[in-house]
């Protein structure tokens, strides 16, 4: 297993999927950083704040894509079409091939998640009026640990099991659908039960006593505000038990955790102790799934 362990870890360091993806984490993390240096020290900053908290955990979507094309490219280096091309392999069992690759790609997003994590620690040690909370900080960052152990055994069960160089092209596909999913959800999810009802009413651009213009409401050939008008339901309301469903798949799914965990989504619900549980979760399925199905699949 040692053996094992070392070979995937000199073939990842030379992998240039590796430093890409890496490069990839880098550039996103400096335009975020950037973006948080214009706002601090710009004329809206400058007022005490906790400037890390929000961001340290930002590394969760481009990761989970970076992860998508990562994993399958890797391993199709010594894997494909049913046939183990490294020698060293020899005399190994099944499970101990695929951990060795499971623990080499772990490696890889913990590195990514670590140079993310680096550098914006560092970068807010510039910032005069940054406010150091720890307990915040903690709170974003240690959900991020089984959410990568989940996603990275998620995306090594594909590369480990799916037979085709297509692989890497079904993993991006799937993790453009996991990350597109919680957002059409939590769109539906903000929609209210009612909303004012606007049949019957106009509205006109009537100059002010400042010279400029303020939007008035008519119905009925009277003047009235919006929050006068009569609130009907809104058919496009989503209701229970389908609400519920809603926000499991917000919760459960990685894509829905990779923008919860980043606070993307203002969602009222998604505790980081529920997200840790449906990580681990996908850890035990994916992990142990992949691990029972590769040990029975017809190799050479």
């Amino acid at each position: 297993m040692r053996n094992l362990l070392s070979a995937n870890f000199a073939r990842l360091w030379r992998c240039v999927w590796f430093w890409l993806g890496g490069l990839g984490i880098l550039g996103y993390t400096l335009w975020e950083l950037s973006e948080m240096f214009s706002w601090a020290l710009g004329p809206n900053g400058g007022h005490p704040a906790d400037y890390l908290s929000s961001r340290i955990a930002d590394f969760t979507v481009p990761l989970f894509l970076i992860l998508a094309a990562l994993c399958p490219l890797f391993l199709n280096e010594d894997y494909h079409n049913g046939t183990l091309r490294n020698k060293i392999v020899v005399g190994r069992t099944r499970a101990q091939v695929y951990l060795a690759n499971y623990f080499a790609l772990l490696a890889a997003a913990l590195f990514y998640a670590a140079v993310h994590v680096a550098l914006s620690v560092g970068a807010v040690c510039l910032v005069k009026s940054h406010i150091w909370v720890w307990e915040d900080t903690a709170k974003a960052l240690l959900p991020c640990l089984p959410y990568i152990l989940g996603i990275t055994a998620l995306f090594t069960l594909l590369g480990m099991l799916v037979r085709s160089r297509a692989v890497s092209i079904v993993a991006i596909l799937l993790a453009v659908g996991l990350l597109w999913l919680p957002q059409h959800l939590f769109r539906h999810l903000c929609i209210l039960p009612a909303q004012p009802d606007w049949d019957k009413v106009t509205q006109t651009l009537e100059p002010n006593e400042e010279g400029d213009f303020d939007l008035v409401y008519w119905q009925d050939g009277r003047r009235v505000e919006e929050d006068d008008l009569e609130m009907i339901p809104d058919p496009r309301y989503v209701d229970e038990p389908l609400r519920s469903l809603y926000y499991f798949g917000m919760e459960a799914f990685p894509g829905g955790q990779a923008f919860l965990l980043c606070q993307s989504l203002p969602l009222e619900r998604g505790s980081p102790g529920l997200l840790a549980a449906y990580s681990l979760g996908l850890f035990v399925l994916a992990g142990g799934g992949g691990l029972l199905a590769f040990r029975r699949m017809d190799l050479k």
